[in-house]
């Protein structure tokens, strides 16, 4: 699960955060993140899409401000800290359960160009992420421009060739690679279903309504390709 934070750092701003985490079970997912992203800053790795992490620890030890009920759920857990400078982090899944404003048509296909382009990062540089779903997405929300970004995580599964040299590596490599192109294609499934469910949810209101207002059902023409 995540839990949304703000922060406060020594020079007294403030920042919004987003902490992800793992169960004690899932300790060995947590060091895999936090590996990914350590080997990320030391090789400067240009990675377009994906969140800044700014810390990680253990949730029994961290020293970190919270509201009351949120505590409980930090015990036996591992936390790693998410932020986007400017922007309030929200995760995919949340917005697909509540039907969120931010979920148009226009901004569904945007989201999928963003990950796209967040995994051809990643493979560019010999990545594989290994578990693209609608809780490894996060939408970065700017309220202030009314802009939204859309932003891969949760490397938890990465894996990374070691040498292109090796034929039995690279093939192996390849084929993780096509998984998570199939993995996108599904996210993909999934936000087209959410899309086609608005224009039936639509179109039903249309015919039952009895006020004169008509519905613009062409906002979802982008987004209904069944």
């Amino acid at each position: 699960g995540y839990i949304y934070v703000r922060l406060v750092t020594n020079k007294g701003s403030t920042l919004e955060g987003l902490i992800k985490l793992y169960h004690k079970s899932e300790k060995n997912f947590w060091e895999k993140e936090v590996e990914f992203y350590r080997y990320f800053y030391m090789r400067r790795w240009d990675i377009q899409n994906i969140p800044q992490y700014l810390w990680s620890c253990n949730g029994n030890k961290c020293q970190i401000s919270v509201k009351s009920e949120d505590k409980a759920k930090l015990r036996n857990k591992f936390l790693i800290c998410y932020h986007v400078a400017g922007r309030e982090l929200q995760t995919l899944k949340e917005l697909l359960r509540y039907r969120s404003k931010h979920l148009s048509a226009k901004n569904v296909v945007k989201i999928i160009l963003d990950v796209a382009l967040a995994l051809k990062s990643m493979h560019y540089h010999l990545i594989v992420h290994g578990n693209i779903n609608i809780n490894s997405v996060l939408i970065a929300v700017s309220h202030k421009k009314q802009q939204q970004l859309a932003m891969l995580c949760g490397f938890s599964h990465t894996q990374r060739l070691q040498s292109i040299m090796d034929p039995k590596q690279y093939e192996a490599f390849t084929k993780l690679m096509k998984k998570d192109i199939y993995s996108l294609s599904y996210l993909c499934e999934a936000l087209s279903f959410y899309c086609q469910s608005n224009v039936d949810q639509l179109r039903n209101d249309n015919m039952t309504s009895q006020e004169d207002d008509v519905v613009d059902l062409n906002a979802w023409a982008l987004a209904d390709h069944s």
